[in-house]
C-alpha cells in the first residue's frame, strides 16, 4: 500500500493546519485503518517549501507500506506595520532622534532616509541644530508581501536667550565706559 501526504500551507505567523495523508492499494476493499501512520512537517516557519512526512512502519499486516511526501508551503504574510513619533524640542546642544518601531521584530530590517533627496540608510537620523528635518522609515520583512513605511519629522526650537543691560555710569564728560 501507499501512504501520500496531500500538501498543505499556511499563512507566515499562523498555525500549521492539521497534516493528512491518503492510503491506497488496500486488498480486497479492506479498511485503510488497518495500517497505522503519523504525518508531521520539516521544520521551519519562514517563507518557503516544506516536506509534509507520512512515518510508520514498513511492515504492516499482510502489507509493505510506501510512504510518498508532499509540499508544506508557508506563503507570504500581509500586514508589517511600522510606527514612528515626531520629536520637537528647544536646542540644548545634543543630539535627538527617533527610531521606528515594526510590528514584527523577528527578520525586519528598518532604514531611514532624510529629505526627498537622501539616501536609504540604518543609521537612525539625529537633529542638533535648529531646525526641521523630514525622515522616512521603511521596514522590510522577506515573510511580509509588502515593506511597511512611515514618514515623521524632527525639530529643534531655538532656545530662549535672555540679553540683560547692566547698569552703568560716567563722570560728566567721561568717554562713556564699555
Amino acid at each position: 500500500v501507499t501512504v501520500t501526504a496531500l500538501p498543505a500551507g499556511k499563512v507566515y505567523g499562523a498555525a500549521d493546519p492539521v497534516l493528512t495523508a491518503i492510503v491506497t492499494g488496500m486488498v480486497n476493499s479492506e479498511s485503510s485503518n488497518l495500517i497505522h501512520y503519523s504525518v508531521g512537517r520539516e521544520a521551519g516557519e519562514a517563507v518557503g517549501v516544506y516536506k509534509v512526512l507520512p512515518t510508520g512502519d514498513l511492515l504492516q499486516g499482510n502489507y509493505t507500506v510506501t510512504y510518498v511526501k508532499a509540499d508544506f508551503t508557508i506563503t507570504r504574510a500581509e500586514g508589517l506595520t511600522l510606527k514612528a513619533d515626531d520629536y520637537e524640542g528647544t536646542y540644548d546642544g545634543k543630539l535627538h532622534g527617533k527610531a521606528a518601531t515594526a510590528s514584527v521584530t523577528d527578520g525586519t530590517t528598518i532604514e531611514y532616509k532624510v529629505g526627498a533627496y537622501g539616501t536609504w540608510s540604518s543609521t537612525v537620523p539625529q537633529i542638533k541644530e535648529v531646525g526641521s528635518a523630514t525622515v522616512t522609515a521603511r521596514a522590510r520583512n522577506s515573510n511580509y508581501k509588502d515593506p511597511a513605511d512611515v514618514t515623521y519629522t524632527l525639530k529643534v526650537n531655538p532656545a530662549p536667550v535672555t540679553v540683560t543691560a547692566l547698569p552703568a555710569g560716567k563722570v560728566y564728560g567721561a568717554a562713556d565706559p564699555v
